[in-house]
């Protein structure tokens, strides 16, 4: 046998071993179908129902009274009033004062928080986001 004639046989036996590996490997790895289930067997029960879980309730607004009117002290933090009330304010407004003859120009952030329930309104005005003014006031009956 020549030499050209033995390097075709180790190619074609390569290639038949190769073939048969891979058909070998893909035969083994092969299962059947396991989702379908025998006929004899009732079907799997569907997904169960989603679960909601209610998102929490906002805390309830405190009353706004005088108890509350002395915790707010001069030189709060917007953010400590705010963490004191436990609530964004019903309405804001910003008033400026332009310079008199002896002052600065100022500029006042007012945040009022309203308690329908007692009729009072909590006016509080906050310079460079520091608590300056505070008033708690009786707001007006509007009458039919």
């Amino acid at each position: 046998m020549s030499e050209k004639a033995r390097t075709v046989w180790i190619v074609l036996v390569a290639i038949v071993l190769l073939a048969g590996g891979a058909l070998w490997r893909q035969h083994s790895a092969w299962k059947a179908p396991q989702d379908i289930p025998p006929a004899d067997q009732p079907p799997p029960p569907p997904n169960p129902p989603a679960v909601v879980i209610p998102e929490p309730m906002p805390p309830a607004r405190p009353e706004l009274d005088s108890a509350l009117f002395d915790r707010l002290l001069y030189g709060m933090s917007e953010a400590d009033v705010k963490g004191i009330l436990q609530a964004d304010p019903d309405s804001t407004s910003t008033e400026y004062t332009p310079a008199g003859e002896y002052t600065a120009p100022r500029r006042i952030f007012w945040m009022v928080w309203e308690d329908t329930k007692t009729n009072r309104r909590l006016r509080l005005g906050f310079v460079n986001g520091k608590l300056e003014e505070k008033a708690l006031e009786l707001m007006e009956k509007e009458t039919p």
